[in-house]
């Protein structure tokens, strides 16, 4: 059974001055089951072969479903720039609510 919100931890400076290390963002796991992600939204990504949790923003968007990530802090972030777009599939939903 899937919950439709779930919490995460930011856990780098990424996202930096938006999302901090130590914040809290609430998550919709039902964004997208009606509609597709959209450039600007602010997503959690679950990298493939076991990597982390991730938060980033939508830059643009390829292809349905094909989307470059980056952090808001452009120079402290791995995201599309290093590891290519990300497939709809890693996206686990879109940020609703920062907890600070």
């Amino acid at each position: 059974m899937q919950f439709p919100i779930k919490r995460f931890r930011v856990e780098d400076y990424s996202m930096a001055p938006t999302f901090l290390p130590n914040d809290y963002v609430l998550v919709s796991t039902f964004s997208y089951i009606f509609r597709l992600p959209r450039a600007n939204e602010v997503i959690i990504i679950k990298l493939p072969h076991n990597g982390p949790f991730i938060i980033k923003r939508i830059e643009r968007v390829l292809s349905a479903n094909k989307y470059f990530v980056i952090g808001d802090n452009k120079n402290n972030s791995i995201d599309s720039r290093k590891f290519g777009p990300i497939d709809l599939k890693n996206i686990v939903g879109r940020v609703i609510l920062k907890i600070r």
